[in-house]
């Protein structure tokens, strides 16, 4: 079975949102676009390790970073 990546962000000490990268960063923007001298954390739940987003540009420009990588690049066409 394989493990669904999953990050967790938290402002102080409260849990800001949890769930896949997208759902997180999300988040995380609309929580520093509403107050941008917050701190805020956010870390992967497998490993404990901490994060960053890539949060600049709109929401689309967040998540067309965080898509997953297609197959086809890199991928010889003959």
């Amino acid at each position: 079975m394989e493990d669904i990546e999953t990050s967790t962000a938290f402002a102080g000490e409260r849990r800001l949102a949890s769930g896949t990268p997208l759902e997180v960063a999300l988040a995380v923007a609309a929580a520093l676009r509403a107050d941008p001298n917050q701190s805020i954390l956010a870390f992967g739940d497998l490993t404990g390790r901490q994060v960053d987003f890539d949060l600049r540009g709109s929401d689309a420009d967040i998540a067309a970073r965080l898509a997953p990588a297609s197959a086809e690049i890199g991928r010889a066409h003959v």
